[in-house]
């Protein structure tokens, strides 16, 4: 039996691995860990060798086909769609089903490949005229080399989403035309920190009251460890906390849009100054003792599991996917932590706050079906279609206009949503490294951060960068 014909509406492709699984294995860094051949740029994309469609994503601005319009099957390629029982793969599959209900005619077909084989097979089927009709992408230029076999739009060609939604510039094509995008953003990942209430409450510290500045934040940590208390959760094995942790802090040094995208141009360089001084508190919680004493021995799974079971006080962790407040919920409880974000590190005048799309979806070129792929991304993106992807899969919406708490059952998220409310989010600098600078801050964050020599750090990065 074909693919398709598995359920009325929702083929679900079968694999081995999703991209949560991937985050726990190797991390969120290792989104960029591929060969320079495999970032080779691609060609134009024919489904099934058809021409080119006549409609394309970009050509309509009213908010898509009309329903009667929408029939047929679209294909939808990327690696959360590898297992539809669990995680994101779990929550497209539902809103597939929603969608389709709107419209009789239309159905989705997951195409899903492991996560850690996504940018090879999906530079092979671009070549190969087999990308689909939906792709699905990380923001940045992680994905980049998939953007030339996709259509560019602009956020205005999306009618009402233009303004529904935050975080476009994280599929900007080219800075040098930030209006021309690879796809529409949807849902929201970041960095934040949590914190063990009953910990702080040992220590003497509000529980209610979690650290903004970071003399409040050193204040906690050395009153943390003046009880026994380990303040800080790193792992040493990956550089996972690290990096989410220096993710967290860079929003401060590099606030706006035009920031962010001056790294990927070179204007600001990995040496630059400014890197440097989102680096050192990170040297300053290992130079005072706060990290766990096994640090070197565990990964970033460890230290989940070290958090839930009250060992250490203190951890970043991601909005969405792992490490966040979903797993607290779940095995912390769901009023036994708290959610700060990165505290103001002396000489920035603006916290900030990592705030970014999960994913941005794109649409290929010549995709056979660009009618029903611009509707279902665009009931995606829409309110229930995210309040649905926040019910079934945890994932945090990037819109203002989802009922966080009431859907989530979550105060742990209703948090984080109040902090971006208050702070608003930009994408984070990092995101705008080249494979191999990502590659290698991944392989050399936590030595760096231990050994001292930041400086010789950020100029190996910069020398990779400027490779790439």
């Amino acid at each position: 039996m074909p693919d398709d014909q598995l359920a009325p509406s929702v083929a679900r492709a079968r694999g081995r691995l999703s991209r949560a699984d991937f985050l726990r294995g190797a991390g969120l860094g290792a989104i960029a860990l591929t060969s320079s051949a495999v970032l080779a740029a691609c060609g134009g994309q024919d489904s099934g060798g058809s021409s080119a469609a006549s409609t394309s994503a970009g050509t309509s601005t009213g908010g898509g086909a009309a329903a009667a319009d929408v029939r047929g099957t679209v294909t939808f390629f990327g690696w959360d769609v590898a297992d539809t029982s669990a995680g994101l793969g779990k929550g497209f599959a539902a809103a597939a089903d929603a969608w389709s209900g709107e419209h009789p005619g239309a159905s989705v077909r997951f195409d899903g490949v492991p996560f850690d084989k996504f940018v090879a097979s999906a530079t092979t089927r671009a070549r190969a005229g087999k990308l689909g009709d939906l792709v699905e992408m990380l923001p940045g230029v992680n994905h980049a080399s998939i953007f030339p076999a996709l259509v560019a739009t602009a956020p205005s060609d999306w009618g009402p989403l233009a303004d529904e939604l935050s975080g476009w510039s994280a599929g900007v094509i080219d800075p040098a035309d930030p209006n021309q995008v690879a796809g529409v953003p949807i849902g929201a990942q970041g960095v934040v920190w949590y914190y063990n209430k009953a910990l702080f409450r040992r220590a003497g510290l509000d529980p209610e009251a979690p650290p903004r500045t970071w003399a409040e934040f050193t204040a906690a940590a050395r009153a943390l460890k003046a009880r026994g208390i380990t303040p800080i959760g790193m792992s040493g094995v990956d550089s996972n906390l690290a990096w989410w942790a220096w993710s967290a802090f860079s929003p401060q040094a590099f606030p706006t849009v035009e920031d962010v995208l001056k790294v990927r141009t070179g204007d600001i360089p990995l040496d630059d100054p400014r890197f440097l001084r989102t680096l050192e508190p990170l040297k300053q919680t290992f130079d005072e003792g706060w990290w766990n004493d096994d640090f070197k021995d565990v990964r970033f799974t460890d230290v989940e599991a070290a958090f839930t079971r009250g060992k250490v006080a203190m951890v970043p962790g991601l909005i969405t996917s792992a490490m966040n407040w979903a797993v607290w919920d779940d095995k912390l409880g769901k009023d036994a932590y708290g959610v700060f974000a990165a505290p103001l590190i002396d000489g920035f005048d603006r916290q900030g706050q990592f705030f970014n799309p999960t994913l941005i979806y794109g649409i290929p070129q010549r995709a056979s079906n660009p009618d029903a792929s611009r509707s279902y991304v665009e009931y995606l993106a829409s309110a229930d279609g995210q309040t649905i992807l926040l019910r079934e899969a945890g994932q945090f919406p990037n819109r203002r206009d989802v009922d966080v708490e009431a859907v989530s059952g979550s105060r742990g998220a209703q948090q984080i949503s109040d902090i971006v409310a208050e702070l608003g989010g930009v994408d984070v600098a990092q995101n705008q490294f080249t494979a191999a600078a990502q590659g290698a801050a991944l392989q050399k964050l936590t030595t760096a951060i231990t050994g001292g020599d930041l400086e010789g750090f950020l100029k190996g990065l910069q020398q990779q960068q400027a490779q790439g």
